[in-house]
C-alpha cells in the first residue's frame, strides 16, 4: 500500500490571487519592468523615466482606490507600461498612443463629453470619430489583463478608472456604482 502525504504550507495561501477581467486587447507592446514603485508595483519605462515623485504619485492613487473600495490591490500581479510610440494628438493636445479602439466607444466619448477638441484640429466633433487627423486612440488602457499602458503624462483619474477594470473585472467603470464615487477624487 502507497500511501501520499501532502504538507500544507499556510504561506502559500497567503498571497492574493492575479486578475483576469477578460478585458479586450487594444495594444500589444512587448513588456518589459525594469523599476518598481516605492509600493512595489512594477513598471516598464524602456523609452521614457518618470520622476521617483511621479512613481509615488502612482502608489498614493492605487491606495486611494483600495480605501474607496475597501480592497487590498495585489501590485506583485500589475505592471505600468509607458507607451514609447505616444505623440501629441493636434485635435486634442492630449498625449495618445495607437490603439485599435472601436469606433462605437469613440462615439461614447464624444457624447459624454470626455473628449473636447483644440479650436485648431482638423476635424469638426461630428466627424472626429471618422477623423483620419485624428484617430481615436488611447491615453490609458489595459493591455493582457494585468498591464496599465499610459502616456508620460498619467492621469490619475483614468489610471484609477483602469485599475478598476483590472481588479473588478468591470468594462466600464464610470458606471459601476462601486467604481464611481472612487474617480471623483
Amino acid at each position: 500500500m502507497l500511501l501520499v502525504g501532502f504538507v500544507a504550507c499556510p504561506a502559500l495561501f497567503d498571497k492574493p490571487p492575479c486578475y483576469f477581467p477578460r478585458l479586450a486587447n487594444v495594444t500589444r507592446y512587448e513588456v518589459r519592468p525594469n523599476t518598481v514603485t516605492p509600493a512595489g508595483l512594477r513598471v516598464d519605462m524602456s523609452m521614457y523615466r518618470w520622476s521617483a515623485e511621479t512613481l509615488a504619485q502612482i502608489d498614493t492613487w492605487t491606495e486611494e482606490l483600495e480605501a474607496c473600495l475597501s480592497m487590498s490591490i495585489a501590485r506583485e500581479c500589475l505592471t505600468v507600461k509607458i507607451a514609447p510610440d505616444w505623440y501629441l494628438s493636434p485635435c486634442t493636445g492630449e498625449q495618445l498612443f495607437p490603439c485599435q479602439m472601436p469606433v462605437h466607444v469613440c462615439e461614447q466619448k464624444l457624447h459624454a463629453g470626455a473628449i473636447s477638441l483644440l479650436e485648431t484640429s482638423p476635424c469638426s466633433l461630428d466627424e472626429l470619430a471618422e477623423c483620419v487627423e485624428c484617430p481615436c486612440h488611447c491615453r490609458l488602457t489595459v493591455q493582457s489583463q494585468t498591464v496599465l499602458v499610459t502616456v508620460p503624462d498619467i492621469d490619475g483619474k483614468l489610471f484609477k478608472a483602469e485599475l478598476a477594470r483590472i481588479v473588478l473585472g468591470v468594462n466600464n467603470p464610470w458606471r459601476d456604482a462601486r467604481v464611481r464615487p472612487c474617480l471623483r477624487r
